[in-house]
């Protein structure tokens, strides 16, 4: 059953006739998915009508396309986005083509799939930048949409609990050129918001056990947030922690997460050592292959005469997932103010992070500024940058500590 917001947005959407944009703000758990539900069943009324639904993120369509399946069990629906098998892709997009398909759930790509007979479009998650393709042909598959949804005279819907500027920009301008239409309360009554989870990210140990805390962080990163255990990385220090019933503690771990495939990925290199050298000047790419008895079997795993003239010329290699750097005065920075933190890490840590997984002109965001490290580094490297301190004491230190930089 609706509630009051719910209806009015309905009536707001389908009382107007061919183009028109409007942004649901909805707080999480407002019913949004039901709205969407309610237009496309009364859009697809009408016989050869289509329906476009964009989401941000793979693993957000199996949930939605399961629940528009049991929504509307009568009407041919596909799904488009690359985890489908090039037969799958090309078998849904012909039938969104063909004007089989009434109902068409994909990601950004999606929107570029011809169907003559769409009568509306819905965003969800508008705000999310995984709608925006930022190599090889690029685009904002929001923006897309509105020159599509114009072009062809039909509604677009976008739906949001954190609106983007530009939509937000947009919704509230004199002239309204999208709607604003706002669902500031839960579908059920009287639920309430989730409670908040707060997670240590430090793996601090009490009566002489670990509390494992980077492990759980990551998990929780992985299975409720979405994202994927890129590499585990470890940071070695040279000047290890002493403890009385273990052994001396010289290393953390460092865990990095991504959306789906990471967009940038520039691997460190280092010299490679006499011995790789030696090697590779008698013979390149030879390895082992373990056998069923247990022994092991010589094998070249060369790629021809290319792959051996490049690794004899190139003498460098990419860095292991261990990286060992000096701690301490004169070690991890050489700004003194930086000390006031009682917990500084190396600048050449942040430093190789932000090479490794950036490029000019990205932005970083370092929720924990501490000392204000990861902000120089940024500078440093032409990123921009934004943080987040809760220390007003430490925050000062961060002022201080970049105003002293001629960069």
């Amino acid at each position: 059953m609706l509630n009051d917001e719910q209806k009015a947005i309905i009536k707001a959407i389908t009382s107007k006739q061919g183009y028109d944009a409007s942004l649901i703000f909805g707080v999480t758990g407002s019913g949004k998915t039901e709205v969407y539900m309610q237009l496309i069943e009364h859009i697809l009324k009408n016989p050869n009508s289509q329906a476009l639904i964009l989401v941000p993120e793979i693993n957000l369509t199996p949930q939605l396309e399961n629940r528009f399946r049991t929504r509307f069990p009568n009407k041919k629906l596909v799904s488009l986005h690359s985890h489908l098998t090039d037969i799958e892709r090309l078998d849904n997009w012909r039938k969104a083509k063909s004007g089989e398909a009434s109902i068409i759930i994909g990601t950004r790509l999606a929107i570029f799939t011809p169907m003559p007979f769409i009568k509306i479009i819905i965003i969800d998650e508008e705000h999310d930048m995984s709608f925006k393709q930022n190599d090889g042909l690029r685009y904002h598959a929001r923006d897309v949409a509105m020159v599509r949804a114009k072009n062809t005279n039909i509604p677009i819907v976008l739906g949001t609990a954190t609106p983007s500027l530009e939509s937000w920009h947009n919704s509230t301008r004199i002239d309204n050129k999208y709607n604003y239409l706002k669902l500031s309360n839960r579908a059920v009554k009287n639920a309430s918001l989730p409670q908040i989870k707060t997670v240590l990210v430090n793996d601090k140990t009490k009566n002489y056990c670990e509390s494992l805390t980077s492990f759980k962080t990551a998990i929780l990163f992985v299975e409720e947030a979405g994202f994927n255990l890129h590499d585990t990385m470890i940071y070695k220090r040279t000047c290890a922690f002493p403890d009385v019933v273990r052994y001396y503690q010289d290393f953390e771990y460092m865990f990095v997460f991504s959306k789906g495939k990471p967009k940038t990925v520039n691997l460190l290199r280092q010299p490679k050592t006499e011995g790789t050298l030696k090697r590779q000047k008698n013979k390149t790419g030879v390895g082992g292959e373990r056998q069923v008895d247990g022994s092991l079997k010589r094998i070249d795993n060369t790629n021809g005469f290319e792959r051996k003239e490049r690794a004899r010329k190139d003498n460098t290699r990419v860095k292991s997932n261990v990286w060992e750097l000096p701690r301490g005065n004169q070690n991890s920075t050489k700004d003194k103010i930086a000390f006031k933190h009682p917990a500084i890490f190396p600048e050449q840590l942040a430093n190789d992070h932000i090479l490794s997984w950036s490029n000019e002109g990205d932005l970083v965001y370092d929720p924990f500024m501490g000392s204000g490290t990861t902000a120089k580094m940024a500078k440093i490297n032409n990123r921009d940058y934004i943080g987040s301190e809760i220390s007003s004491e430490y925050c000062e230190i961060i002022k201080e500590r970049l105003s002293k930089q001629s960069i």
